[in-house]
């Protein structure tokens, strides 16, 4: 308890061991650095949004990120073309990476409401040093279902007699002849009034 890591020298070529460290801890740590081209698996982490969301703001971006840094820090991109990418209905849109593990598709406009997406990244997307995707990457995801947010009615006149005025709010924007084909009125008499 209480040791130091051990100096490290570019390539792993030396080891300096200090107090604590077992010399076996030394030399996996020296193979690790020392072993060019056995780049580790590529994979993805975090990936979103996921599920259905209940905004459409939250559709806004696809976010895929990465197990290890998949572009050079400093050297990263700002327009980058994604080889394999694919989202389902096709959309438009413009990649960008936030980080170097960071990968975000941004849509070119708003998506459409009540609708699955599936986004990919194939199997083969390799990062800087080597290390790929083995298997696709996918996130899926729904945009906000048509929801009745509010119900409000009122009649035209103060007479009993004059006809009820219905007004509904939805979660987004709604061909008014559309919730009219499904509606069904069912009406029940006060009793004498």
């Amino acid at each position: 308890a209480g040791g130091s890591l051990p100096t490290l020298v570019a390539g792993g070529s030396r080891v300096v061991h200090h107090t604590g460290m077992t010399h076996r801890l030394a030399a996996v740590l020296s193979l690790l650095l020392a072993a060019p081209g056995t780049a580790a698996e590529l994979r993805v982490v975090q990936s979103g949004p996921q599920g259905i969301v209940s905004e459409i703001s939250q559709a806004n971006e696809v976010r895929f990120v990465f197990s290890a840094p998949v572009v050079p820090l400093g050297r990263i991109p700002d327009n980058p073309q994604i080889p394999g990418f694919r989202i389902r209905p096709e959309v438009s849109g413009a990649f960008r990476w936030s980080d170097t593990r960071t990968l975000i598709f941004t849509p070119s406009g708003t998506l459409p409401f009540a609708t699955s997406f599936e986004a990919c990244i194939g199997s083969g997307f390799a990062s800087f040093d080597g290390s790929a995707l083995t298997a696709d990457a996918c996130v899926r995801f729904t945009t906000p279902v048509l929801k009745l947010m509010e119900t409000r009615w009122h009649r035209d006149t103060r007479r009993i007699h004059a006809p009820v005025v219905v007004s509904l709010r939805f979660n987004q924007p709604v061909d008014g002849s559309h919730p009219l084909r499904h509606h069904t009125e069912q009406n029940e008499p006060l009793g004498d009034v």
